[in-house]
């Protein structure tokens, strides 16, 4: 990055070459587009280039190019409001069997379960507000740290914990899935008026 920032045009390659494909699956992964998904990848490494001079050496690329992918989402869905629901084609090209489109779900758990199950799931992902479907998706599909989803999203990574928290409730009771704390789970604090 710090070469691409002195004008070295090579530098950019690699960077694209590094990063892309990590955007472009994050942001398939937030907009169940492949089409989209791939336009909006462009558009973010437009968007490095235009804010190169901004990027402060040192500081993680990674994660400031993440933040820019995330605004350029954001930016689309606002315009669109369209972005919520999109089917996608499989690999080979047909569109893919209702209740087995989820590509945001671990395959092996996700295949167990029936097919209502995997709507349900689906429909309560998509159902999501943006910012707990973000951190869902950064988080236990991507496998990002909080310290970065909260870096990429501009929140604080106690932000970041009650959304993700919000959005595995969600999935719980969409499930009918009731949390019983035991010995081993620790118990939420109760508030004080």
């Amino acid at each position: 990055m710090a070469a691409y920032c002195k004008g070295d045009r090579r530098a950019f390659d690699e960077l694209f070459a590094r990063l892309a494909p990590k955007v472009n699956i994050v942001l398939l992964r937030l907009s169940r587009s492949r089409e989209l998904a791939e336009e909006l990848t462009q558009v973010t490494f437009l968007k490095v280039h235009r804010a190169r001079d901004t990027y402060v050496p040192g500081s993680k690329v990674f994660s400031w190019v993440m933040a820019i992918a995330r605004n350029v989402y954001i930016d689309a869905y606002r315009k669109n409001r369209v972005l919520r629901r999109h089917e996608t084609l499989t690999d080979e090209g047909v569109l893919p069997e209702r209740g087995r489109e989820s590509q945001t779900l671990d395959v092996n758990a996700f295949a167990q379960l029936s097919d209502e199950e995997q709507q349900l799931i689906q429909d309560t992902i998509d159902a999501l507000p943006a910012t707990q479907r973000e951190a869902l998706i950064l988080l236990k599909v991507e496998g990002l740290s909080l310290k970065q989803v909260a870096e990429i999203t501009g929140a604080s990574v106690a932000a970041v914990k009650v959304r993700a928290f919000r959005a595995y409730e969600a999935l719980r009771a969409a499930l009918g899935v009731v949390r019983r704390p035991t010995a081993d789970t620790p118990t939420a604090p109760k508030r004080t008026p």
